[in-house]
């Protein structure tokens, strides 16, 4: 019996103090995570080529983002990584935001962040005060499962969104973390998140659809089963 409510106890005690899947520890996730994107951006040969340019333009278009239509907007790139996909957008005043940005212009010869109208070096869960209320479009793909506070993040983007502006968000949904993917985001939590942040889904769906070969057969963007795309606007 002594047993019995022992392993209870445990159990009870494990369950109160399991990591919250939506937050990482921010200091974990700049010693791992973003080491090892570094590293990875260092070496990656698709975006060093025109092929990479060509596949930002097919996968938008299947999202529904046409190129003109964000012409004389303000367009966020939400993790901008490297190089920018969303040159796409026709005379769009893009502004990236990027932790490693100052890194990439440093230490990747290939790196384009200097062509957007301006470049934030920060977390996507650090708020920038001056681009609140400026976005038409806030758009993200492949990076929130790579942060280490959905709900900051979300926060963030309802408060940069214009009252008509919309946001675009692309990301795995993973069953485990792991260093380089340390938040487990799930259709079912992401809308919840979104609605207590004031941000409407109009529409969403999970994979790729009938152009898997955009990530060469995949329904994900390489580390989950499916990627989540989310089209928001202001509640």
């Amino acid at each position: 019996m002594l047993r019995k409510r022992t392993l209870k106890g445990l159990l009870s005690r494990w369950h109160k103090t399991k990591p919250d899947s939506l937050t990482y520890s921010r200091a974990l996730w700049s010693r791992q995570a973003q080491k090892g994107e570094l590293a990875f951006h260092k070496q990656d040969q698709k975006r060093q080529g025109v092929g990479f340019d060509a596949n930002s333009k097919f996968l938008f278009e299947h999202f529904g983002l046409i190129r003109e239509h964000f012409r004389g907007c303000t367009v966020i790139d939400l993790g901008a990584g490297s190089k920018l996909r969303t040159k796409y957008f026709d005379e769009a005043q893009v502004i990236a935001i990027e932790p490693l940005a100052d890194r990439f212009l440093d230490e990747v010869p290939w790196c384009d962040l200097n062509v957007a109208h301006a470049v934030y070096s920060q977390p996507a869960e650090h708020r920038i005060e001056a681009l609140i209320g400026c976005a038409d479009l806030v758009i993200s793909i492949n990076v929130l499962d790579h942060c280490y506070n959905f709900y900051q993040i979300i926060s963030n983007i309802r408060a940069y969104l214009k009252p008509d502006g919309v946001a675009f968000l692309s990301f795995d949904e993973h069953k485990y973390r792991d260093s380089m993917h340390p938040l487990i985001l799930s259709d079912e939590i992401c809308h919840e998140v979104f609605r207590d942040n004031g941000l409407a889904v109009s529409r969403h769906t999970k994979g790729f659809g009938n152009v898997k070969w955009i990530a060469k057969g995949r329904e994900s963007y390489g580390h989950g089963d499916f990627c989540l795309n989310y089209w928001l606007s202001s509640a």
